[in-house]
């Protein structure tokens, strides 16, 4: 039997998920757990803050970065939350909205968030051929309604070699989840049915989960018992997902 071959496709990640599964951490910190109504608060500071600045401060500026490392090609893709062109060094400006007291946060208050910063800095320097980069670190607190931010300057030699550090960990880890697939799909392809022969309705009901699943779609049976059910549902399931 021939060799199964993923297709190469590019595999997406956020920064935000590059920076935390490299550098996440546990906290307990107070104000660090989600509480309900944050994330709709969360947004709604966020546009407050990138109203406020001016008229050339450009909002939400989508970036990304291909890797190509061997046949894993990654791109890292995010939205930077404030980018300023007409300043000398360009500003790249991160904001996080917290309901801690700004006199209890500082500069490293968080490291997850000034990593963040430093890959959108990477990669917007890269695509604008950018020998320096100004980060801007803005916390707003959600209940006072004030800001404070923290200013660094970097260049693109150092970010480079920040964000190196960062992709190298997670492209491992990718190439052991993409031989693990491999070794997968080639089980499930020499999966046979566990019995000799279909009941009857058995094997219709096998066809009907297996499309079901490819479409991502629902499916509902009813079928009496002793019609084995329970394996013409798990076997397409698995045959589904080795395709």
């Amino acid at each position: 039997m021939p060799s199964i071959e993923e297709p190469q496709q590019i595999h997406s990640v956020s920064v935000r998920s590059l920076v935390e599964f490299t550098l996440q951490e546990g906290d307990i910190t107070p104000g660090s757990f989600q509480k309900p109504g944050r994330a709709q608060a969360g947004t709604k500071g966020h546009k407050k803050v990138q109203r406020s600045r001016p008229e050339s401060y450009q909002s939400e500026v989508e970036v990304s970065f291909r890797v190509t490392e061997e046949e894993l090609p990654i791109e890292i893709r995010g939205r930077i939350d404030g980018v300023d062109a007409t300043l000398e060094p360009v500003l790249i400006e991160e904001i996080k909205t917290t309901t801690l007291a700004l006199d209890l946060v500082h500069e490293d208050h968080n490291p997850l968030h000034w990593a963040q910063a430093k890959c959108y800095a990477y990669i917007f320097a890269q695509q604008e051929n950018l020998s320096e980069v100004r980060i801007h670190l803005t916390y707003y607190q959600l209940d006072s309604q004030t800001e404070k931010t923290f200013e660094k300057d970097f260049a693109l030699s150092e970010l480079e070699v920040f964000s190196n550090a960062l992709i190298t960990p997670y492209l491992i880890w990718f190439q052991k989840v993409r031989e693990r697939r491999l070794q997968r799909n080639q089980t499930i392809e020499a999966l046979d049915f566990p019995y000799g022969d279909y009941r009857p309705g058995q094997r219709d009901m096998a066809v009907a989960v297996y499309k079901a699943i490819r479409a991502n779609d629902r499916l509902y049976a009813q079928a009496p018992t002793g019609v084995g059910k329970t394996i013409a549902t798990l076997f397409p399931a698995i045959k589904a997902i080795g395709m």
